[in-house]
């Protein structure tokens, strides 16, 4: 049931996306593309996926773990930033920009969400925790411990905000929640 749940909660979101006629249709068609290049492809959730289960109780290292959390949520965050710029007609610095934003704030998100497993309790996740530790999982605070990642995911928040400078006060809300994604305990 779950599998087929997420099958078409996808289809959905493809279905939204290509029927939004108050939108150019190039426009949709650039986000449907979007869409489908982060959920799949090579470097897209389901690769990131697939690369974390494959490496359950391998030994841990850089590129790896770098490629699942890019991967994985990573890509999604970017494809919904990416997403918001092509509808609202941004140029290609633009897009450039909340590119930069989406994958720093995703990984960020990523390490976080690794170091709440690690750190966080069942009543404030709503999950089990720990999961990712006794199964040997490739992730940030396993390669390079706990107050390293922590830096490094302040330090990929620092950069999705200075990504969007340009932006002025007008990316505040972007920077607010790239602050929230990482402070957050649940």
């Amino acid at each position: 049931m779950a599998i087929l749940a997420g099958d078409a909660l996808l289809t959905l979101a493809f279905e939204v996306i290509s029927g939004a006629e108050a939108c150019d249709a190039n426009a949709r068609l650039r986000v449907v593309h979007e869409l489908s290049r982060a959920i799949g492809t090579r470097a897209g959730m389901v690769a990131g996926q697939v690369a974390d289960l494959e490496n359950v109780e391998s030994p841990v290292n850089p590129a790896t773990v770098n490629f699942i959390d890019t991967a994985k949520t990573g890509a999604l965050i970017r494809m919904a930033v990416r997403s918001g710029a092509i509808l609202a007609g941004a140029d290609d610095a633009g897009l450039n920009a909340v590119t930069i934003y989406g994958e720093k704030a995703g990984l960020a998100f990523q390490i976080a969400d690794d170091l709440l497993d690690l750190l966080g309790s069942k009543e404030s996740l709503g999950k089990a925790v720990g999961k990712d530790s006794s199964q040997h999982k490739a992730t940030y605070p396993a390669l390079y411990g706990v107050e390293r990642s922590k830096e490094l995911a302040a330090g990929m928040v620092a950069e999705a905000c200075s990504a969007l400078q340009a932006y002025g006060d007008r990316s505040q809300r972007l920077q607010e929640i790239a602050h929230y994604l990482v402070d957050r305990n649940s």
